[in-house]
């Protein structure tokens, strides 16, 4: 009797004293199994694993109930080893694909699985580096974005301004020949070649002058723009024999 006693109690040698997670582990598991009759006045106790423990002995006569307990200290101890080992899976591979695996172990000195959990691990941390990189680039590509976005922005502003000040000094040119031809009237370019002078040259040149120098950032433009001077040929010429005599 003392022996078969003995026996039945060490059906609950897994339980601990201090274990909540196993109280809450043994408490889920009665209650998937529609059991948790078993778990007698357990909630209006102090809920502790001694108290279940003391529950459970005096279930412990019932031959149905140790074979509950047997179930369930067996999925503890399984539930326990995954937790401890990892997920247990399976699966299928192709002959070509484990005769590979099997060549890598040989070549590694090392088992199947410990093989196949390298590679894993291996193609894990490449995945993770690559994806560092990547979030990398795509830092470097949004900043240089940026920074492009904001030199359009800066381009297009300086073009506005100089759009702006040659449209402001051309309404003043149109507004004072219209003034000379409606006081002196209708302006005859033959009769205007005669004063095409030294005095001529240096009043064009100031013009010019004027004129670039609220625009000189238009330098910082892209090329293919042409200088006002390109528009003035004959001019431009007279002004380097100008500057030729200077020097």
């Amino acid at each position: 009797m003392e022996r078969c006693h003995a026996e039945h109690q060490s059906l609950l040698n897994w339980m601990t004293n201090e274990n909540q997670d196993q109280i809450d582990w043994i408490v889920d598991y009665l209650y998937k199994k529609n059991m948790q009759a078993f778990l007698g006045g357990f909630f209006t106790l102090d809920g502790s694993n001694q108290t279940l423990i003391k529950i459970f002995e005096k279930e412990l006569p019932n031959a149905e109930f140790r074979e509950i307990i047997r179930k369930m200290r067996a999925a503890w101890h399984q539930q326990s080893y995954r937790k401890k080992k990892g997920k247990q899976v399976s699966f299928q591979l192709p002959e070509k694909t484990v005769s590979e695996l099997e060549k890598i172990a040989k070549d590694r000195s090392h088992s199947r699985t410990q093989t196949l959990r390298q590679i894993i691990h291996d193609a894990a941390n490449q995945n993770q580096r690559l994806n560092k990189q990547s979030k990398k680039k795509i830092e470097t590509l949004q900043k240089n974005l940026k920074a492009l976005s904001g030199e359009k922005a800066a381009a297009e502003k300086i073009r506005n301004k100089i759009i702006n000040t040659l449209s402001e000094k051309l309404a003043e040119e149109v507004m004072l020949r219209s003034l000379y031809e409606e006081a002196m009237g209708p302006i005859n370019k033959e009769e205007l070649e005669e004063f095409k002078n030294e005095k001529f040259n240096e009043t064009l040149r100031k013009r010019i002058e004027e004129i670039l120098e609220p625009i000189s950032d238009i330098r910082l433009l892209r090329t293919g723009i042409k200088p006002i001077r390109a528009y003035l040929s004959t001019t431009q010429n007279l002004l380097e024999d100008k500057t030729h005599s200077d020097g």
